[in-house]
């Protein structure tokens, strides 16, 4: 299984209203959740993929507008943070704050 692979199916799932869920494209590619997430971060390098957790439109998308690709990057600031506090919590405020500069250095 490639990256190429979920591309063709994420090529079929544009826009937000459009998203296909890791489950349903595990289960169209024969492979399990784990595999398609280290596949769509081997495609997000070349390709722009939409990820949202909405309830109704829950998944991977390719975006369309420039809100959904907004909403895709608040998406993963929020999983940064949600991380950062865990770190925060298990080490202490300093080690978050090292690695909140680290990752906003690397981010630009």
């Amino acid at each position: 299984m490639t990256a190429g692979d979920l591309e063709l199916v994420l090529s079929r799932h544009r826009g937000k209203h459009n998203a296909i869920t890791v489950r349903d494209i595990a289960i169209r590619l024969g492979v399990d959740e784990r595999t398609v997430r280290r596949l769509k971060r081997e495609l997000a390098e070349t390709v722009l993929i939409g990820s949202s957790c909405e309830r109704n439109h829950a998944g991977y998308y390719i975006p369309e507008t420039q809100s959904e690709i907004d909403d895709t990057l608040a998406n993963y600031y929020s999983r940064i943070r949600a991380i950062a506090e865990l770190i925060k919590a298990t080490k202490g405020a300093p080690e978050v704050a090292r690695l909140m500069r680290q990752l906003e250095m690397e981010l630009l």
